[in-house]
């Protein structure tokens, strides 16, 4: 009887666990199912923030480009005109806008100051063509650009020209966005084309230079020592560039400098003080007035003033060591040099410094080491072939093959 009980009970028993089985299995199905759902729409949720935080960037990126290329102060070089003589030996307008980039960028190099703004010189074909879509249309950001230029009536600056060979003569006209037009002009009695085009190409620099960038060009003209030009320049910004009235003093006082007349450059110095009188490029000038009357101490006092008006301007560091080496302490000198290269190893002046030390210790094989490298920096070295210890080398094969290879003007 038990045992017919048991038998009774066990498929009562058997299906009452299977019942329960199935209970748990579904609900394991529906956990598991909702498991998916809920992982499925986190992904989702997630997937919608990245991409509402890629359209909020894209927005902004937008935004700004569109503002930085509405406000900027560069200029685009395009539709210089070649002559078919010239397009047949290589000289393309492409190429003969990538020449005058080369000559400007060298120009920008030789200068020295604590100008920050830099003006940039873009091929247009290499202009920045960033695409968004619109719609479903693809348009590019430039594009955008010049239309809200039109509607605003903010006009895009230009340098373009052309190139014309007359007879015996080369010429080259070049137009900058707001200025008047300018002609250069080889004779090529005494020049082949290509020589006479290269000195075409330095003089046409030099107007773009000083037409989108008269500080830097200041800067150049004192540099190369090519006197009333500074004048001139310093006169030119009093009247079309008040903004710039303390570098059109320091310009004017650069040129009296060059003729000479160091008290009234100092003069001017003070009246670009008085305009910016944390003016750091005027109180280093003033120092350098000094420095070549070998008033050291009185040098370095003002060489201190510029620095404390600009502890990043590299140039009072430069004009410190320079002063070591004119008192003859050379090994201070080649110190002070070295700890500027490492603060920037593409600043050039000093290793014209420690380059006229190793002068002095008459170790050739580091002065020389160092003129190159000072020379390959655009440090106008050639302006100084003049004076001590220059003129020593001057005339010897290596020093003028030097010079010549790095030369500028």
């Amino acid at each position: 009887m038990e045992q017919i009980e048991n038998e009774e009970n066990k498929p009562v028993k058997e299906n009452y666990l299977s019942k329960i089985g199935i209970r748990y299995y579904r609900s394991d199905q529906k956990r598991k199912k909702w498991n998916i759902v809920s992982f499925e729409r986190k992904v989702t949720s997630f997937l919608r923030l990245c991409l509402a935080l890629i359209t909020v960037v894209g927005v902004l990126f937008a935004t700004h480009f569109v503002y930085e290329e509405l406000n900027t102060d560069d200029f685009v070089m395009h539709g210089f005109e070649v002559p078919s003589e010239f397009e047949k030996n290589g000289i393309t307008n492409r190429v003969l806008v990538d020449k005058i980039s080369v000559k400007l960028a060298e120009m920008k190099q030789m200068t020295r100051s604590s100008f920050s703004e830099n003006r940039k010189y873009n091929p247009e074909e290499q202009g920045r063509a960033i695409q968004v879509e619109l719609h479903g249309v693809g348009v590019s950001l430039q594009t955008v650009v010049e239309q809200l230029r039109q509607i605003f009536r903010i006009e895009r600056r230009y340098i373009n020209g052309y190139l014309i060979q007359m007879d015996n003569r080369l010429q080259l006209t070049v137009h900058v966005t707001g200025r008047s037009s300018e002609i250069f002009e080889q004779n090529l009695d005494s020049l082949d084309r290509f020589s006479a085009l290269e000195k075409l190409l330095g003089q046409a620099s030099e107007v773009i230079l000083q037409n989108t960038d008269p500080i830097v060009m200041l800067n150049y003209y004192f540099q190369t020592k090519k006197q009333g030009r500074n004048i001139e320049l310093g006169k030119f910004l009093l009247i079309h560039e008040p903004k710039y009235t303390h570098w059109a003093y320091l310009s004017w006082a650069s040129g009296l400098r060059l003729e000479g007349k160091n008290e009234e450059s100092v003069e001017m110095l003070k009246r670009a003080i008085e305009a910016k009188p944390d003016f750091s490029d005027a109180w280093n000038s003033w120092g350098s007035i000094l420095r070549n009357q070998k008033k050291y101490d009185e040098a370095i006092e003002k060489y201190q003033k510029a620095i404390e008006a600009n502890p990043d301007y590299l140039l009072p560091y430069n004009n410190l060591a320079f002063v070591h080496f004119l008192k003859g302490e050379y090994d201070l000198a080649i110190q002070k040099s070295q700890e500027l290269i490492t603060r920037n190893p593409e600043f050039g002046y000093p290793y014209s410094i420690i380059a006229q030390c190793y002068a002095k210790k008459s170790n050739e094989e580091f002065f020389y080491k160092n003129l190159e490298i000072a020379l390959k920096y655009k440090v106008p070295v050639w302006t100084w072939l003049n004076t001590d210890p220059w003129n020593g080398y001057v005339g010897q094969e290596r020093f003028d093959n030097l010079i010549a290879k790095y030369r500028l003007d």
